[in-house]
């Protein structure tokens, strides 16, 4: 079970890949709260672990808001863009490429 459309595409493509991965599986920050990222990925080659987050409002600005001091949590906690972080968007207007998705995830997971 997901929360959304796109998060069930997401885990259905993760699935097809071949990349292991855990839907909301929590982890322990340094400051005591626990997170849930929508996705925790294993690349299998390195035993590398990275999350993925989808922001699947990304046109609503309190929703942003919202999360911003999740990604202050995620870098202080050694959790990087462009290193162990993957963050994915879409609006109403503007719904995921999954096609493009899943070849950029094929270049950091195959």
């Amino acid at each position: 079970m997901v929360r959304s459309k796109s998060e069930m595409i997401f885990a259905d493509m993760f699935y097809d890949m071949g990349i292991p991965y855990k839907y909301e599986c929590p982890i322990l920050l340094k400051n005591g709260v626990v997170y849930h990222p929508d996705f925790t990925l294993l690349k299998k080659s390195t035993r590398e672990v990275f999350f993925h987050e989808h922001l699947g409002r990304f046109d609503d600005p309190q929703y942003i808001m919202d999360k911003l001091p999740r990604f202050e949590e995620f870098r202080r906690n050694g959790i990087f863009f462009g290193k162990n972080l993957i963050v994915t968007v879409e609006t109403e207007q503007n719904p995921p490429v999954f096609h493009e998705l899943k070849n950029t995830f094929a270049q950091i997971f195959l």
